[in-house]
């Protein structure tokens, strides 16, 4: 009888440690989905600044060369 108990009081255990584990995971892979989002978000932002800069120095040198 005992030792279902010592077994039972085990397995609660380490179902808690799992749950922990689980909880901190998540948190983690939704830092990282976080910071990737951001990163994404700048890249796209540098994409549109080199455009209008790509677009501006075309203007320049057409002027230049008029």
């Amino acid at each position: 009888m005992f030792q279902a108990a010592d077994e039972l009081e085990r397995i609660r255990n380490q179902l808690e440690q799992e749950r922990q584990l689980r909880a901190v995971t998540e948190a983690c892979l939704m830092e990282d989905r976080l910071a990737w989002q951001q990163v994404s978000a700048v890249t796209a932002d540098t994409l549109q600044q080199c455009v209008v800069l790509r677009d501006g120095l075309s203007v320049i040198r057409y002027l230049q060369y008029c």
